[in-house]
């Protein structure tokens, strides 16, 4: 490759997840990440709108969830 460029693949963004995870619970407890402006639960007879939901970007991280039995 020209000009010392490389490709490099990186597995879940190249983080710790050991330091990561406790990071983000972090700022969730100090109100710094509002999960609950990211996140959107939909029921599991709505996985269309949750897919449109997504395509659109109304939703960052629409959560399709299941009955329980």
């Amino acid at each position: 490759m020209s000009m010392g460029r490389r490709i490099v693949g990186v597995v879940e963004g190249g983080i710790d997840p050991q330091r990561f995870i406790p990071r983000l619970i972090g700022y969730y407890r100090d109100g710094r990440l509002p999960l609950e402006k990211l996140i959107q639960r939909y029921a599991f007879a709505d996985l269309q709108a949750a897919f449109a939901a997504s395509e659109s970007g109304a939703v960052v991280k629409p959560v399709v969830v299941m009955d329980q039995p």
